[in-house]
């Protein structure tokens, strides 16, 4: 359980700011991986570019292998963050703690979507099949209608 703590602790600032890297440029983005990584060795973290996205793996001693797989458009821009876990409980710890922040105003639409204020046009995605142990942050390109529809309870 300790361990479990610290890693949560160590990792916590990571996932704060994950939902702010959408947006983001690769190279902004891989700049802070690289600081990150610099600061946190003791995680074993890798990071992996391909053509369109940029992987930083950890492996966790208390919660095994975390991934978090950035994916950029043609203009190098972020467009998704996925976290994938090993199991539930973990995923539902980090999503916790992207929810907590209010910066955008994150409102759950149905059992697996949240969305934030419109001006910020994220969706946050927990896919249905229980096996999958991953969340996605996605910038979305929505109106104002599309957004009131997803809005309404």
């Amino acid at each position: 359980m300790f361990r479990f703590l610290l890693c949560l602790f160590l990792l916590s600032p990571f996932f704060i700011s994950a939902q702010d890297r959408v947006g983001k440029t690769r190279t902004e983005i891989k700049k802070q991986l690289d600081s990150w990584k610099t600061e946190n060795r003791s995680l074993s973290p890798v990071i992996t570019d391909a053509a369109t996205t940029t992987i930083l793996t950890i492996k966790d001693p208390a919660n095994g292998m975390v991934k978090f797989i950035y994916t950029f458009n043609k203009s190098k821009l972020c467009t998704s963050e996925k976290t994938v876990v090993t199991n539930d409980s973990v995923r539902t710890n980090l999503l916790n703690m992207v929810l907590e922040q209010s910066v955008h105003e994150w409102k759950k639409i149905n059992g697996n979507q949240y969305i934030s204020k419109f001006s910020d046009k994220l969706m946050i995605e927990i896919p249905a099949k229980p096996t999958d142990h991953s969340f996605t942050i996605y910038k979305a390109d929505w109106t104002k209608e599309v957004y009131d529809m997803l809005n309404r309870k």
